[in-house]
């Protein structure tokens, strides 16, 4: 497997578990009190690296 390719699937898991810890985690019929959310700069953190190295892998040889 390339280099493009494990960064451009890295940058989509990093989205995924964003998603899954901000959203899809508190909309399943399982409630917990561990179902915490990730504070909102750490996700707009995240999801900024995410992106941006999803903008890189086509620049990338």
């Amino acid at each position: 497997m390339n280099r493009k390719n494990e960064l451009a699937g890295v940058s989509i898991l990093n989205i995924l578990f964003v998603f899954y810890r901000n959203k899809f985690q508190f909309t399943e019929f399982h409630k917990s009190d561990k179902n915490v959310k990730i504070k909102r700069g750490t996700s707009t953190v995240l999801l900024s690296i995410s992106l941006l190295m999803l903008v890189i892998v086509p620049l990338l040889k």
